[in-house]
């Protein structure tokens, strides 16, 4: 094996480069030749693999490179750019005129807050879309399906959001807004806060084309009168910006007022009334004029009462006493009465309260009845004479022109 060890060969740590015995041939065998040529190309084997791995690594660390780059990049415009917001979808729209110029608006709203959502004028149409509901949907459907179709040219109505909320308007937008709008303001009363009333005012005005002073004394108009009666000592303000400044102001200390007089606990009008008289109270002398005596009626006859039973035999209350101190039966008590064949009056079985053993006595016994005989004028006289009149027993049937009288 040919090595530095072999002992017919000098170190080569010995040997000089000017040595003249180097210039010298040296006599080697074929078996160390064959060795060195083996080592020669392992060597070179090795070389080559060497300089495949370099240019590995070389394109890898090239291709780290460009992504480092490209992060460094995207961070570098993320970190400057201000993070998108979370911006909550708009209600669906179902056809309600009210409601769509505040659908469009939201969805405007949608688009500015997340522009990378909606980066193309077709996604922009296809969300506004998503949100359509009942009769809106079924005229949008249609449109949408010819998007899918490559042999139709894409519907007008969806070649942007703009001409996709002019087609909805047209459908069902007010046709007439701006005389709307006029109407809705000349109408429009303050009924709670300064702030609700200009937000109120504010949603009619941005369609009507009037100046400032007419827009000054329509809102003027519409204020409380309180709001009117503190600003009157000033005088009105020349601008609507100014008008509502100062019913701002005079709203927001009247109502501080109120929070602080609920808060005290006063009230005007107790503390009026519990105030102390600077003066003692005026007397007051009354002149009693003489009554004529009247000789006192006599005590009215107090009625006899009657025996009703409390409980009937089964154990339920028979009967319930109405406004007119009358004793009635209930619906549900009547009809189970009915079923069950029990009196109507006690509650018993076998009788009905026509004949009940338990029904209270007559009251018509001894009751007076008048008879008036219409065919002779001289009964319907305001004195009756006692000729007239007759009393008679309720026990027998009274005739067909008797009355009762009590």
């Amino acid at each position: 094996m040919l090595g530095d060890d072999d002992p017919g060969y000098p170190s080569s740590e010995n040997i000089s480069p000017q040595d003249p015995t180097l210039d010298q041939p040296a006599h080697i065998s074929q078996r160390m030749l064959r060795e060195l040529v083996d080592r020669i190309s392992y060597a070179e084997s090795l070389i080559n693999e060497l300089r495949a791995d370099k240019d590995n690594l070389r394109a890898i660390t090239l291709t780290q490179s460009e992504q480092i780059k490209e992060l460094e990049t995207k961070y570098a415009s993320t970190a400057t750019k201000s993070p998108e917001l979370q911006m909550p979808d708009p209600p669906n729209f179902f056809g309600d005129r009210r409601t769509l110029l505040p659908f469009l608006t939201k969805c405007r709203l949608k688009f500015l807050g997340q522009p990378s959502m909606f980066s193309t004028e077709l996604a922009k149409v296809m969300y506004a879309g998503s949100r359509l509901e009942g009769p809106p949907f079924a005229w949008f459907s249609p449109l949408s399906e010819r998007l899918h179709n490559p042999a139709e040219p894409n519907p007008d109505e969806l070649q942007s959001f703009d001409a996709f909320a002019s087609a909805l308007t047209t459908l069902y937008g007010d046709p007439d807004l701006s005389h709307t709008a006029e109407r809705s303001i000349r109408m429009l009363r303050q009924t709670t806060s300064v702030a609700v009333y200009i937000a109120e005012f504010e949603q009619h005005r941005q369609y009507l084309s009037w100046n400032d002073q007419a827009l000054r004394d329509q809102f003027y108009f519409g204020l409380k009168e309180r709001i009117k009666d503190h600003m009157a000592p000033l005088g009105r303000p020349d601008t609507l910006t100014a008008m509502k400044d100062v019913a701002l102001r005079f709203d927001a200390r009247l109502n501080a007022r109120h929070q602080e007089r609920q808060a005290s606990g006063a009230n005007p009008s107790t503390t009026r009334a519990s105030a102390p008289a600077s003066r003692p109270p005026a007397v007051q002398q009354t002149v009693s004029t003489p009554v004529p005596s009247t000789p006192n009626p006599p005590p009215a006859a107090t009625p006899a009462r009657l025996n009703i039973p409390a409980v009937t035999a089964d154990g339920t209350v028979p009967m319930e006493l109405g406004s007119r101190r009358g004793w009635h039966l209930t619906p549900a008590e009547k009809q189970r009465r009915k079923e069950l064949g029990l009196c109507n009056y006690c509650g018993g079985p076998g009788h009905r309260a026509f004949n009940c053993p338990k029904a209270p006595p007559s009251r018509s016994q001894g009751q007076a009845v008048m008879n008036i005989d219409i065919s002779d004028p001289s009964t319907i006289a305001p004195s009756p004479s006692p000729s007239n009149l007759s009393v008679v027993s309720l026990d027998t049937p009274p005739s067909e022109n008797s009355y009762a009288r009590e």
